[in-house]
């Protein structure tokens, strides 16, 4: 049986322990922000305060200066999840209503909208994972047109 090389092991090991709201009555627990968790999980990391996109956008820049691909893939998969089940037009990007009762459909303060666009300006910072995430279905409502440099264009 194959395992993961050591380089890939010790990237899917990175972690970060971050706050984020838990449910109704928006109850604070701690998450292990990794690569690969859940969707729902990341969403309410952001939402829980400015400080934890800060933290979050520094810890997938530096997964993303280890494996790009992945990283870009994941993050996408992020963004494409939010278009597809979240209301990107409310403030608290509350669940569409045909994806009522699914993981995503949990409360989050009004600020919720900001504080993902604001985690979106910061990953577009390095222009190799902006030009994979401008890729994503429904980047267009998070990300602008990625660099000609970084899509070889």
């Amino acid at each position: 049986m194959g395992g993961l090389s050591g380089r890939e092991a010790e990237f899917r090991r990175r972690c970060l322990q971050l706050p984020y709201w838990h449910n109704e009555a928006l109850e604070s627990r701690t998450a292990k922000l990794a690569f690969g968790v859940p969707y729902e999980i990341l969403l309410g990391v952001l939402c829980h305060s400015d400080a934890n996109v800060v933290k979050a956008a520094e810890f997938y820049l530096g997964l993303a200066k280890d494996n790009l691909r992945a990283t870009g893939a994941y993050l996408s998969g992020f963004f494409a999840r939010l278009a597809d089940d979240c209301d990107l037009q409310s403030g608290d990007l509350s669940a569409k209503p045909q994806k009522r009762d699914t993981p995503m459909d949990f409360p989050r303060p009004s600020p919720a909208r900001t504080l993902v666009w604001d985690f979106a300006g910061r990953l577009e910072r390095d222009d190799g994972l902006h030009a994979l995430l401008a890729q994503a279905p429904g980047a267009r409502w998070f990300f602008r047109e990625a660099p000609r440099s970084a899509t070889g264009g």
